[in-house]
């Protein structure tokens, strides 16, 4: 006996899936079963016998599928073996005898009530971050959310989709339990490497979601706790930061460097990375003086931030914190400034983040920072891991805002001034954490100089050394 599997398209659902039907012949007398699977109809998604192409739980339903087949053909092998009439009516009961038996885990592929099967879990995500970046969702002072937040929301969505295909997790709101929180968990710590800040940031979004949900439809909250982490703040030192503000980088020294290392150049010319190794370094030193959040600094524009008088201020609006904060520049930022004033839209060459964050690391081995190792404390499950790791790969965007708020403190700024410029606001515990390693920082040159004193010693017989 042969099983064939067919879809039925005159049961299209709203989702536009239709049933898959066990159809099979005995005796000449054709016999039909609904699996309780659905599928996509159409040459891209079903091939007569098997879902294919980018259909959503492809491989689990076709595993299924599979297993059905094994079933029906158990059966028929089983009633010869005992001498009993293969019937299509035989067939049927001992089918539901066996899916009665089989009570697993996995949820069937079936429709339920609105919002509870796999694709309305999606498009209600979906829904859920169109209404943030629309505007629908607001912040509690009721102000729109800003793009940095759709990010997390667009890549928590994404983290599920794949978590849902690659472990055949059918993912609704009914299988979002403690079973598939430790999955879940599993699969961020485990496939995707992330550690627990990112792993907290994944499940706290999902978190949001799930509260969402419950204000606009029936389902009720999951409770899950999120991760997280003491991350150490990296920053470049008051002496690196000199170091870069001094370092001239033209073409003479970059090929120099790169003869000298015999580092290869790769799709750029030795021109165009000389470009950007100075464009590069221009931009962090910015953003290391300003002390502004990367989004911020790369939207600054001539029009609408830069004040020109005795000196060159910058007034910018902080989209984080909503005000408006006034910059003074030193000598060093305003000749970086007029290097690219009306060159670009933007006060400074015109990148995204990710590319800046790429080329950050390629300075870092540029001026020597490969060769400084930092060991960088993680956790992952709530153990601590221990990494010791080459400083320039741990460069990106972020280390600016960190570094110029860190080097205000140790010069001695006062705090409140500090958090004025940064926008921090009074009870920010990030800000206690950059106050914190300033002050560490501070003891450090503190210890230093009292052994440098201490190494002076002193001339035992000299009449200054013994007066009073």
């Amino acid at each position: 006996m042969k099983v064939n599997f067919r879809l039925k398209p005159s049961k299209i659902g709203k989702d536009g899936r239709c049933p898959i039907l066990i159809d099979f012949f005995i005796k000449g007398k054709r016999t039909i079963i609904f699996s309780g699977e659905k599928c996509t109809p159409g040459s891209k998604t079903w091939n007569g016998r098997r879902v294919i192409g980018k259909e959503p739980f492809k491989d689990l339903i076709n595993a299924r599928l599979d297993s059905y087949e094994l079933k029906i053909q158990q059966i028929e092998t089983d009633a010869i073996r005992n001498g009993a009439e293969v019937t299509p009516e035989l067939i049927k009961s001992k089918y539901k005898e066996k899916e009665a038996k089989e009570k697993v885990n996995d949820i069937n592929l079936k429709e339920v009530s609105k919002f509870e099967t796999s694709s309305d879990f999606f498009d209600l995500f979906r829904k859920f971050i169109s209404d943030t970046k629309s505007g629908v969702r607001k912040t509690e002072r009721g102000k729109k959310m800003g793009t940095g937040i759709v990010k997390i929301y667009n890549l928590t969505y994404n983290h599920l989709k794949n978590f849902a295909e690659k472990k055949k997790y059918y993912l609704t709101f009914d299988t979002i339990n403690d079973d598939f929180y430790n999955r879940f968990c599993n699969y961020l710590w485990d496939d995707l490497k992330h550690y627990d800040n990112n792993a907290g940031k994944t499940i706290k979004s999902l978190k949001t979601f799930l509260s969402w949900s419950e204000r606009t439809t029936e389902h009720k909250r999951k409770y899950f706790r999120v991760m997280s982490e003491e991350k150490d703040i990296l920053v470049i030192s008051p002496e690196q930061l000199n170091f870069l503000i001094d370092k001239e980088i033209n073409l003479e020294s970059v090929v120099a460097t790169y003869k000298k290392n015999e580092w290869p150049i790769e799709k750029e010319t030795i021109e165009e990375t000389a470009q950007m190794l100075e464009r590069t370094k221009d931009i962090l030193i910015i953003g290391c003086t300003t002390t502004l959040r990367v989004s911020d600094l790369l939207k600054l524009t001539k029009d609408h931030n830069l004040i020109i008088s005795n000196n060159y201020k910058l007034k910018v609006f902080t989209s984080k914190t909503a005000k408006d904060v006034l910059i003074d520049l030193p000598p060093y930022a305003q000749e970086i400034i007029d290097k690219y004033l009306n060159k670009y839209k933007t006060l400074l060459p015109p990148i995204s983040t990710q590319k800046f964050n790429d080329n950050l690391k390629k300075l870092g081995k540029f001026v020597g920072w490969d060769k400084i190792n930092i060991a960088v404390t993680r956790t992952k499950r709530y153990e601590p891991i221990t990494s010791v790791i080459p400083m320039s790969t741990l460069l990106t965007s972020h280390i600016m805002r960190r570094t110029g708020i860190t080097t205000l403190l140790i010069a001695g700024m006062n705090e409140y001034a500090v958090r004025r410029i940064s926008g921090h606001s009074k009870n920010s515990k990030s800000f206690g954490k950059y106050i914190e390693f300033s002050q560490q920082y501070i003891n450090q040159e503190f210890q230093a100089a009292w052994e440098n004193i201490r190494s002076w010693g002193y001339d035992k017989n000299s009449k200054k050394a013994n007066e009073v």
